[in-house]
């Protein structure tokens, strides 16, 4: 089985999620690591998670489900 992580990021003016981020994954560790990486990389987002305006839902998916890169 694998996974999708969502991690949705709150508007504080009106509570309503306004942008999600998915990260997909093998196990439930390979979402997080992604996860993780992607703190590093994004500062919106990482201020979203110091200052409390996300929340997470984990989805399982098969693993055939996982998306393919299309090459254009």
């Amino acid at each position: 089985m694998a996974w999708i992580l969502k991690s949705y990021i709150v508007n504080p003016v009106d509570e309503k999620v306004f942008m999600a981020h998915e990260f997909y994954g093998e196990t439930r560790e390979e979402c997080r690591s992604t996860f993780q990486e992607h703190l590093g990389s994004c500062t919106y987002f990482t201020s979203a998670v110091n200052e409390g305006r996300t929340f997470e839902k984990w989805i399982p998916i098969s693993e055939a489900d996982l998306p393919v890169a299309e090459k254009v």
